[in-house]
């Protein structure tokens, strides 16, 4: 059975069809390009139709496994490739696996599976860059949508943590979560998604860290060659250090410092 059609209707699919399916792609580099086999791991010939298969002396080739198949049992037929419009770029779905590891493998194609110095042909793998696509996409959502929600207490934690001066926070910020989204959302714990919308609160740290810098600006903490104390007692080697201290329940830990801390602000 020739299976050409088959292959020319994943050519010829419209990309807006496609969108939303898992697809691994084969480029022509230039010209033409046709071949009738394919190849096993291991360098040996597989065959695209049942005859091909019976000529080279297989043994009843509509069983063989040495005729590649796609999923719905119909073997592959010839694979061509020319620079006309339409036939330079095979889509075939990720989960055609015998025909996409045949082809991977082949001779004339550089693929993940396989190198070839002089490709005709190279295998890209668009499911994960579609995948990617769809999770930037929504992390792009998720910022724009915490900081949509941002209170007005979180707004100036953030600006004392990152120097942003007050009047000036909500552009700087727009700013940040723009251009670099991943430390934006560090700031935050686990967005929860309500609805169609995502809210997320400050990290207990974020919070911590916004405490002790506004305590160090009203010498409430100090800094001595770089580490952070506390009266006469270093709550960390660093801010960094500090607040992570503070956060320790444990005796290591420096969580006892907080209450002396806030209770020395509250007279002074």
């Amino acid at each position: 059975m020739n299976a050409q059609p088959k292959i020319i209707f994943i050519l010829n699919q419209k990309k807006h069809q496609m969108e939303n399916a898992n697809f691994v792609e084969f480029q022509l580099q230039a010209g033409f390009f046709k071949t009738k086999h394919l190849r096993d791991k291991n360098g040996r010939m597989l065959f695209t139709t049942t005859e091909q298969a019976k000529k080279a002396g297989i043994a009843d080739p509509e069983k063989s496994d040495k005729v590649v198949r796609w999923n719905d049992g119909t073997p592959v037929g010839a694979v061509e490739f020319s620079d006309k419009a339409g036939s330079r770029i095979l889509r075939v779905p990720a989960d055609e696996t015998a025909f996409i590891e045949g082809l991977c493998y082949h001779e004339l194609v550089d693929s993940t599976l396989k190198k070839c110095k002089n490709p005709k042909v190279i295998f890209k793998d668009i499911s994960k860059e579609q995948e990617a696509k769809k999770t930037e996409i929504e992390k792009r959502k998720i910022v724009d949508s915490i900081y949509i929600n941002m209170s007005d207490e979180a707004i100036e934690d953030l600006a004392v943590i990152l120097g942003y001066p007050k009047d000036d926070a909500n552009s700087r910020l727009f700013s940040l979560k723009d251009n670099k989204p991943d430390q934006f959302l560090s700031y935050f714990k686990e967005p929860l998604k309500k609805n169609k919308f995502y809210t997320a609160d400050l990290k207990e740290e974020t919070i911590l860290s916004a405490f002790l810098k506004r305590k160090k600006n009203k010498k409430v903490v100090t800094v001595k060659a770089g580490s952070i104390l506390f009266e006469d007692e270093v709550v960390g080697n660093d801010f960094n250090a500090a607040v992570t201290n503070l956060m320790d329940t444990t005796k290591q830990g420096k969580n006892n410092l907080l209450s002396l801390i806030k209770d020395k602000l509250s007279k002074s």
